[in-house]
């Protein structure tokens, strides 16, 4: 994208690490952040990534507050 001439919104290139959290915000999680098909989810969880998107912020947000406790 830097290549082509697309800046990123603070005007600076984009970053490999720009475009994973692009990719997380817009629901395409790149490999190993998909949900493991051996957990079942009860009636009532959410995942993370449905908690990022009915709180309308990036899912690394939320593993910042998970991980601050």
């Amino acid at each position: 994208m830097t290549a082509e001439g697309w800046l990123s919104a603070d005007g600076t290139g984009f970053t490999a690490a720009k475009v994973r959290v692009i990719m997380v915000w817009m629901g395409v999680a790149p490999g190993g952040l998909s949900p493991s098909p051996e957990i079942e989810q009860r009636e009532g969880e959410v995942t993370v990534t449905e908690l990022a998107h009915r709180l309308d912020r990036a899912l690394w947000t939320l593993y910042a507050w998970i991980r601050s406790g």
